[in-house]
């Protein structure tokens, strides 16, 4: 749900005749905020301390100087993040928010900026689908059952109040086969979405 997918690729995509479905995570339309696996990334990245927490309570030494090893660094906490607790990963986020990261720069902002809802409602008006990304991205197999449902049902509920059309789809927060469960199927299909998408090829 970044805003470059209206300000580049819906243009791009209109051009060719290529059609398309959008999937914002709901919860931060209109916000300022970084989604958390971008922010976990950035704090680790920009992290001032000669130690860097990790999410399971230990710590690891910071590279002082290769950026290209605290990018690897920083890629492996915000992976590493996506298998934790729900509990677990906003009580690293709340560690790692006691230091300040520096301001975004311009290119950050240009790649992690939100759609808004008029954003949104343009998208869906050019003719592309729209779809849920549940409310906050979080894991769907980390989730109690009753913040699962409200993650589901939320996301459907207030597309279709801002669009006026149903919500049948959803994708996936990450996706892969590690994320989802006969479970959480059951789940989609109790909330009313047809179908979800995952990011396994094939």
């Amino acid at each position: 749900g970044y805003r470059n997918n209206l300000s580049c690729a819906a243009a791009i995509l209109l051009r060719y005749g290529v059609p398309a479905a959008f999937f914002p995570t709901v919860g931060y339309i209109g916000t300022q905020w970084l989604l958390w696996p971008t922010e976990v990334y950035r704090s680790v990245l920009y992290w001032s301390e000669p130690l860097v927490p990790l999410p399971d309570g230990s710590s690891i030494e910071v590279p002082p100087s290769e950026f290209e090893t605290r990018i690897s660094l920083a890629t492996w906490v915000r992976e590493y993040c996506k298998t934790v607790s729900e509990d677990c990963k906003l009580s690293y986020m709340s560690r790692l928010r006691e230091q300040k990261s520096p301001e975004l720069t311009l290119s950050e902002m240009a790649m992690w900026e939100f759609l808004s809802w008029k954003d949104v409602t343009q998208l869906h008006n050019m003719g592309f689908a729209v779809g849920s990304h549940t409310m906050s991205h979080d894991i769907p197999v980390r989730l109690s059952p009753a913040r699962l449902r409200y993650e589901l049902e939320e996301s459907k509920q207030q597309l279709e109040k801002h669009l006026s059309v149903e919500c049948r789809v959803i994708a996936y927060p990450n996706g892969s086969q590690l994320d989802y469960s006969p479970s959480v199927c059951q789940e989609v299909s109790r909330a009313g979405y047809s179908l979800a998408l995952t990011t396994n090829a094939g």
